[in-house]
């Protein structure tokens, strides 16, 4: 029996079948084309991934390298909210007031 790991899948097609077409230029790219294989590989948003030009993939893959490499360094920031709880229920307020939850 095989052993399935989608990191390891996703990983491994960023590489072989990278978003915006060329070769992954170092890790951060390739972690880049993993993520988006990742999201292309679910249902809604594949069907709007076809609809994206080139150029535009290009610049998705490189501002998502970019900040993985900037995360990758290390000292990320806070979260903004102290209180652990602060966030959800700001997000649950929104939710609320824009007929989303």
């Amino acid at each position: 029996m095989l052993d399935f790991d989608p990191i390891r899948r996703a990983l491994g097609m960023g590489c072989w079948a990278p978003f915006h077409g060329r070769a992954p230029v170092d890790d951060a790219e390739q972690i880049a084309c993993a993520v988006l294989y990742n999201l292309n590989d679910r249902g809604g948003i594949k069907d709007s991934f076809c609809d994206i030009d080139d150029d535009v993939r290009l610049e998705i893959v490189q501002s998502l390298a970019a900040l993985i490499r900037e995360g990758m360094k290390g000292g990320m920031p806070k979260p903004h909210f102290e209180d652990a709880q602060a966030y959800p229920a700001m997000m649950a307020q929104l939710r609320a007031e824009f007929g989303r939850g």
